[in-house]
């Protein structure tokens, strides 16, 4: 007896500090790495740190009270993970969306890339929830006297942390509970996740009288073909054809029917968030607003009478690109039925094949959208070994000492992603009558390009390179003598900035001769009349803020300062 009392005096109050230590690791950081004041600060660590202490000081079972706390030290682990790959920023909604909307290979792919992340997580929080489930088995309790003690300190702490709270509403930086206290943030980012997925999941229903009221004018016996690509964390910083130094484009970086938009940007740095607003009339400044209720660009080619397809080289996430993709005539998602080792071998060229088919059928006016897997990480397994142009391309671990590989890795993607592009151009142009095909992706990606150490995309606060994307349109040979004036109006537009969020779609519907009540020839590149807007960012919270007030560094202006953007 008297030595399971002598292991409960130390036991613990070792659970005690160690849990509440490893569930204050995240305030301590995001202290850290967010733009607060001292103030702020303090209160970000002192507040969380006294209703930490507070709730292991409810009763004498500690043991209980750490395994009650098993949520809060989850979302702790998640935090210390996100921190590690992005550097900073609180545990976001997009977070939390990708999570919801993220098949379970790439998860695998990603967890097998952090293994120093993990590492920590396990040594911080796994001590403290096996010493917690001990405590319980034996019985052990803290003494009264004890007891009383931590409860006295845990609303003494609180009091200063109130304290610090007020005295924040006065710095010179504005203070938002919701977005600065953590955990607060995120509690308030899971409730936004979960009613945007609850939002979501009444898509098709929101939008079953929805109406483009489009019209085609076009000739009526005009054979036309149309490709729409969009591709998957394809940077334009390591595209041949936006003056990289690597030959990354081969296939089509002489094709003289191709033009290539070298300024071109995305809203967004998320697929769930991106690829809506490529295939709707949607942009940064609507989508909170629209997204919900608006159809896609399939559903306008159909109202214009073309038969229309959507071929996914994606899983089906219960995302807005499912349900847009699934408004077609015939919809094909390839990875459906494989298992994960098929899935990643699965390259986006196997979407040429059920192309042909769709192509063969020979109707007369035609859509076809295809979504590829393009650069997701793992870059490595996103091409065939034998097409691999640049080497070592087989990263051990994702850190800034394996950056050639990740880096020659990318490149062959995006290489590969050219060659896929080159595929399509041939397939249309044996086709007859007139085509056209256009392509950007949804985001960039980070490759630990300065000394931020940025990796991959999504985080709560872009970077240029996960902004700056590739977007090109092609025609076929017969085009401009069928419909004149386009082309010259592309190459008039091509030195000009473009918001793939805002043209995509327009210059879509212009190039098909597609109009309907809120067509803006402002918008499409493809017109005379095209003026570029919408230097705009969709924030984790679907605010529309100006490009150069979303949490861009300096390294970043002055990047997007050089490729001839002012912000």
């Amino acid at each position: 007896m008297e030595n399971k009392s002598n292991v409960s005096k130390y036991l613990l109050p070792v659970i005690i500090i160690w849990t509440v230590a490893g569930c204050l690791m995240p305030n301590i950081c995001l202290s850290i790495t967010e733009d607060l004041s001292l103030v702020q600060r303090i209160t970000n660590i002192v507040l969380p740190a006294g209703i930490y202490w507070l709730l292991m000081s409810l009763t004498r079972n500690t043991g209980k009270a750490g395994l009650w706390m098993v949520i809060l030290e989850f979302f702790a682990a998640f935090q210390v993970v996100l921190i590690y790959i992005y550097g900073r920023s609180v545990l976001a909604v997009d977070m939390l969306l990708n999570v919801m909307t993220t098949n379970s290979g790439e998860a695998i792919e990603l967890l097998g890339s952090m293994m120093p992340a993990i590492i920590l997580v396990l040594v911080v929080f796994l001590p403290p929830l096996i010493s917690s489930g001990v405590a319980v088995a034996r019985g052990m309790r803290l003494p009264k006297k004890v007891l009383g003690y931590n409860r006295l300190g845990s609303l003494v702490t609180i009091c200063i942390g109130l304290v610090c709270y007020m005295a924040s509403f006065f710095s010179a930086r504005p203070f938002h509970p919701v977005a600065d206290i953590y955990p607060l943030n995120v509690g308030y980012n899971i409730y936004l996740a979960v009613e945007r997925t609850i939002l979501t999941s009444h898509f098709k229903e929101n939008t079953a009288s929805y109406s483009f009221g489009a019209v085609p004018t076009h000739p009526e016996g005009l054979s036309e073909l149309y490709v729409i690509v969009i591709g998957e964390t394809s940077r334009a910083e390591n595209w041949q054809l936006a003056g990289y130094d690597r030959r990354t484009n081969m296939p089509i970086a002489s094709d003289s029917a191709l033009v290539f938009f070298k300024r071109a940007i995305s809203q967004s740095n998320t697929t769930h968030r991106s690829v809506p607003r490529l295939l709707s009339p949607v942009d940064a400044s609507t989508f909170n607003d629209s997204i919900y209720s608006t159809r896609g660009i399939l559903s306008a080619f159909r109202e214009a009478g073309f038969s229309t397809a959507f071929i996914s080289n994606q899983r089906r996430n219960h995302s807005f690109i499912d349900f847009m993709g699934e408004e077609a005539d015939t919809v094909m998602f390839l990875k459906d039925h494989l298992d994960t080792a098929e899935a990643e071998a699965h390259f986006d060229e196997k979407t040429l094949e059920p192309l042909m088919s769709i192509l063969d059928a020979n109707p007369r006016k035609q859509l076809v959208v295809i979504h590829s897997y393009g650069s997701h990480f793992a870059y490595d397994d996103r091409y065939p070994e034998t097409t691999a142009m640049y080497l070592p391309d087989s990263p051990l671990k994702v850190d800034r000492s394996c950056k050639e590989e990740l880096v020659n890795a990318y490149d062959n993607s995006i290489a590969y992603t050219s060659d896929f592009l080159a595929g399509i151009i041939n397939i249309l142009k044996t086709r007859k009558g007139i085509s056209a095909l256009m392509y950007t992706s949804d985001h960039g990606e980070d490759l630990f390009d300065d000394d931020r150490d940025l990796f991959l995309h999504a985080s709560p606060v872009p970077s240029y390179y996960q902004l700056h994307v590739p977007f090109l349109v092609w025609t076929s040979e017969g085009y401009d003598d069928a419909l004149p004036g386009r082309i010259t109006a592309l190459r008039q537009n091509r030195e000009k900035p473009v918001a793939t969020s805002v043209s995509f779609f327009h210059t879509a519907l212009d190039i098909a001769g597609i109009r309907w009540p809120g067509h803006d020839t402002k918008r499409s590149v493809a017109s005379f009349d095209y003026i570029p807007s919408g230097m705009f960012y969709l924030t984790d919270h679907n605010e529309a803020v100006p490009l150069k007030a979303c949490g861009l560094k300096e390294y970043d202006f002055a990047k997007f300062n050089q490729l001839g953007i002012e912000l």
